[in-house]
C-alpha cells in the first residue's frame, strides 16, 4: 500500500467543486419534479458530498464501458485523477489539509465492500446496514431499513452517512422570544404553520438577486470552510425557476454563494 501526504489550498478545492455541486443541482431538480409528480410534497435532503463520494466509488469499482460512462458523468480523466479528487474532497470533509491516505478505496473512503445474497440474507444485510447507520450517525437514525425490503432482484447496495455537528460564528444564538408560527409554502399551494427563528445581529450575510435572496451564516471552523447557504426564491412558485438558474450557467451556483 502506497502512503501519500498530500496539502491542498482552497482554491483549488473550490475550483474543481464547482462542477459536482452543479452536477448535484440538476439531480436534486430532476429527484424534486419526480417526488412532485407522485404527489409528494414532503421536505428533500441531498447531500454534494455523499453523492461525490458514492459516485467516486462506484467508478473507482468499475471497469470498460461502465467506467468510461462513470468518468464522462464525473468529468474525470481517468481513475487516478478520481482518487486524486476524492482525497481533495475528504481534506475539506475532515478539516484536515493533511491526509495520510493508502491508495485503495477502503483507506481513501474509509469503506469496505462486501458480497451478500440477498435472497437468502436479505435481513442480516438489513440489520447490519442499520447498524451501521446508526453508528455513523450517532444514535439518530435508527432502522434505516425495514426486514423484507430487500429483493432477490436487488444488486447493489450503496451506503453513506455524513455527520456534522457545528457551532455558529461567533456563537450566534437565536433568541427564542423572537420565534413565531408563520406560514410555510408548500409546492402545491398548501400553507404549513411553521416556527420561524429571527434574529437582529450582524454576523451573517444576504444578498439580493434577480429572482431570489441568498443567506449565508458561517459554522466555527479552524479554516472558516463551513457555512450554511439559504438560497430563497422571492415566488412562492419559484423553486423550479431557481434551480433552472442555478444549474443554467456554469459557476452560476457557486458565484452567488460567496458572499463577501
Amino acid at each position: 500500500m502506497d502512503t501519500r501526504y498530500t496539502a491542498f489550498p482552497a482554491a483549488m478545492w473550490q475550483e474543481k467543486s464547482r462542477s459536482r455541486t452543479e452536477l448535484c443541482t440538476r439531480m436534486v431538480k430532476q429527484l424534486l419534479l419526480e417526488e412532485v409528480e407522485k404527489g409528494n410534497y414532503e421536505n428533500l435532503v441531498l447531500s454534494p458530498l455523499s453523492i461525490d463520494v458514492v459516485l467516486n466509488m462506484v467508478a473507482a469499482g468499475s471497469r470498460g464501458r461502465t467506467l468510461k460512462k462513470m468518468l464522462g458523468l464525473l468529468g474525470s480523466k481517468n481513475i487516478h485523477e478520481i482518487k486524486s479528487q476524492s482525497l481533495e474532497m475528504m481534506a475539506v470533509a475532515t478539516g484536515d489539509q493533511y491526509l495520510n491516505n493508502g491508495d485503495d478505496e477502503p483507506g481513501i473512503y474509509g469503506c469496505e465492500a462486501k458480497m451478500v445474497d440477498f435472497e437468502t440474507q436479505g435481513d442480516e444485510v438489513v440489520d447490519e446496514i442499520n447498524s451501521w447507520a446508526e453508528t455513523a450517525s450517532r444514535g439518530l437514525i435508527k432502522n434505516f431499513l425495514q426486514r423484507g425490503s430487500l429483493s432477490r432482484d436487488m444488486a447493489l447496495i450503496l451506503a453513506n452517512g455524513l455527520y456534522f455537528k457545528g457551532k455558529w460564528e461567533h456563537d450566534l444564538k437565536f433568541d427564542a422570544n423572537l420565534t413565531k408560527n408563520r406560514p410555510f409554502y408548500l409546492l402545491n399551494g398548501d400553507t404549513n404553520s411553521v416556527p420561524f427563528m429571527t434574529s437582529h445581529k450582524r454576523y451573517h450575510r444576504c444578498r439580493s438577486f434577480e429572482g431570489f435572496k441568498v443567506l449565508h451564516i458561517p459554522y466555527q471552523s479552524k479554516s472558516k470552510q463551513f457555512s450554511m447557504y439559504f438560497f430563497l426564491p422571492d415566488e412562492r412558485d419559484g423553486l423550479q425557476n431557481l434551480l433552472d438558474k442555478l444549474i443554467s450557467v456554469s459557476g452560476y451556483s457557486y458565484e452567488y454563494s460567496c458572499l463577501n
